[in-house]
């Protein structure tokens, strides 16, 4: 599994021109990956739970963002996507904390993968 995440900054609205940032993930799964992937029915095992950015939130009522939450996540088919991942964040700190926590969950997904490749021995236990 190869990894590449960016930031980019982007304008946003008409009248005050807020400036957030992009992170952008692109990940290439090696062809046991996406045989392991395919095999295990794992595209829509959730890698990163994450929600809207504080900014949009704050537009949203409780009700809305409990509907629209689950489609923040991002999913193992998300990264299989050609198009890399966009997650938009309201300022370069919220980036770097958001990179850190995906950092992390893209090593536990790797993990996850290669765990998944065969099942386990069989053993006899004795106490």
């Amino acid at each position: 599994m190869r990894i590449h995440i960016a930031h980019e900054e982007k304008r946003a609205g008409f009248l005050r021109g807020a400036t957030l940032v992009d992170v952008v993930t692109n990940v290439e799964f090696s062809e046991e990956e996406l045989a392991i992937i395919e095999r295990r029915r794992l595209k829509y095992y959730v890698v990163l739970e994450r929600a809207p950015r504080p900014s949009l939130a704050a537009k949203l009522t409780p009700e809305e963002t409990e509907i629209w939450a689950a489609s923040f996540h991002l999913r193992v088919a998300d990264l299989m996507d050609p198009a890399p991942d966009r997650f938009t964040l309201d300022t370069p700190l919220d980036a770097k904390a958001y990179q850190a926590a995906l950092t992390d969950a893209l090593k536990s997904l790797k993990a996850f993968i290669m765990s998944n490749a065969s099942v386990g021995n069989s053993s006899t236990l004795e106490f």
